[in-house]
């Protein structure tokens, strides 16, 4: 039977999660789960080993990295219904499982669980303590490491020139396209620019391999054609064809904003996943008076507003600004861009793209670019 729970976005705000709450703050947990575990697996006189990926972060550290997104145990395939049994009886929360793992979530971290054939393993071990736990692996494990690292030692010089010159030459690319539309010798990072059409025309909505394409999926696809349509000005012809707009307005789904939202907003599943209205009322609605920033989105739903916040009807009871508004507003509200993109100020982007859908002036951005 095959279990797949977690979604792509599941992973990126669980890595996410450590990352900003710190990995060393998961010490005390890791060492505790893998404890338990451990115990309750010999208790069935179950043969448990450190899995390649963990036992690679153990020798190339020297020590046991936190910043590693899981521990990687194996068993052999002939224990995997007493493994799966025993993660029953003690309610770890199942989040994958097929015919060669099972990933378990346990108190806010992961333990990956391979299926091995025994076969396929030499019997000799190497015992190590890792997580305050002595944990046997494959000697054969320790041959792999070190073979891995000679060919990358051998070719790591090429490997880093060869990225570093693909990443350079990317970002140097998309900075002279930029000082070309804006016609500037040169880029001054603390200076505030006055974005002109041909310049906001030219620039990408998202970097491609942005996290926001995993966050605000469902959110950024409706308005950029599952992503076919990155620049601006692509995306102004696409909701600009004969009745787009309206077209995807029938197909929106508002995301019901009942509860408090937990965490970060901008990384928030429950606050970004429900619904796929956003940026899409933004083009419709364009610039309203007094919409609610993000920070204070926890603020508007405690005090239990009848109108669910950024729905149709919250929109249409605030008041549109006129031209001389939105000018104060850009003005005072800076956008940011980052290699040809926008890494902030993106609502406003898609308000102004409403506007020239609607065939009405470009008014400036005013923003800062890195």
């Amino acid at each position: 039977m095959k279990i797949n729970i977690w979604d792509k976005l599941d992973y990126f705000l669980y890595y996410d999660h450590w990352t900003r709450s710190g990995h060393s703050n998961s010490l005390n947990i890791r060492k505790k789960i893998l404890s338990t575990l451990l115990s309750n697996l010999e208790k069935d006189n179950i043969s448990i080993f450190l899995d390649k990926k963990s036992v690679f972060n153990f020798l190339h550290h020297n020590e046991y990295n936190l910043e590693a997104e899981a521990e990687y145990l194996s068993i052999y395939r002939e224990s995997k219904n007493i493994v799966l049994d025993v993660i029953r009886k003690n309610n770890y929360r199942i989040i994958y499982q097929d015919t060669n793992q099972v990933k378990i979530y346990i108190d806010k971290r992961l333990i990956i669980i391979r299926f091995i054939k025994k076969q396929f393993f030499n019997p000799k071990l190497i015992k190590i303590e890792v997580l305050d736990c002595e944990i046997y692996f494959f000697r054969q494990y320790f041959f792999q490491y070190y073979l891995l690292q000679k060919y990358i030692q051998k070719n790591k010089a090429i490997l880093h020139r060869i990225i570093s010159k693909y990443f350079t030459f990317l970002k140097r690319m998309n900075q002279n396209k930029l000082k070309r539309d804006m016609n500037i010798r040169d880029i001054e990072y603390d200076k505030i620019y006055k974005i002109g059409l041909k310049t906001f025309l030219n620039l990408n909505i998202e970097h491609k391999n942005s996290p926001s394409w995993i966050v605000r999926k469902s959110h950024l696809d409706i308005v950029t054609n599952n992503k076919k349509n990155l620049k601006v000005k692509d995306i102004v012809n696409y909701l600009s064809n004969e009745d787009s707009l309206n077209s995807l307005m029938k197909r929106v789904e508002i995301t019901q904003l009942d509860d408090l939202i937990s965490g970060s907003i901008s990384h928030s599943k429950y606050f970004w996943s429900s619904g796929n209205n956003f940026f899409l009322f933004s083009v419709y609605y364009q610039f309203r008076k007094g919409v609610v920033p993000y920070k204070e989105a926890n603020e508007y739903i405690k005090n239990k507003n009848k109108i669910n916040l950024y729905s149709r009807e919250y929109f249409e009871q605030l008041e549109p600004m006129n031209d001389i508004e939105i000018t104060s507003f850009l003005k005072d509200n800076l956008i940011e861009i980052t290699d040809n993109h926008i890494s902030s100020g993106k609502h406003r982007v898609f308000a102004m793209i409403g506007r020239l859908v609607e065939g009405k002036e470009y008014i400036p951005f005013y923003g800062r670019i890195y």
